[in-house]
């Protein structure tokens, strides 16, 4: 399914996965509020766009729960 951007935000029907700050650093933060700093801040927005349509999978990232 091809992801919708809204804001900085990718959207499906069934995934949300936006760019953000979090602790002073930059994140992927997912629509259920957890987030992982485990990306490069110049590809941040590629990989939650990736992540919202399916093309890599959650695993790949450590995420902190909020």
């Amino acid at each position: 399914m091809k992801p919708i951007k809204h804001g900085n935000a990718w959207y499906t029907e069934d995934a949300e996965y936006g760019v953000s700050a979090r602790d002073g650093r930059l994140a992927i933060v997912r629509g259920d509020g957890s987030y992982t700093h485990d990306v490069d801040a110049a590809n941040a927005d590629e990989v939650a766009r990736d992540l919202a349509a399916g093309v890599r999978a959650d695993s790949e990232f450590d995420w902190v729960d909020e």
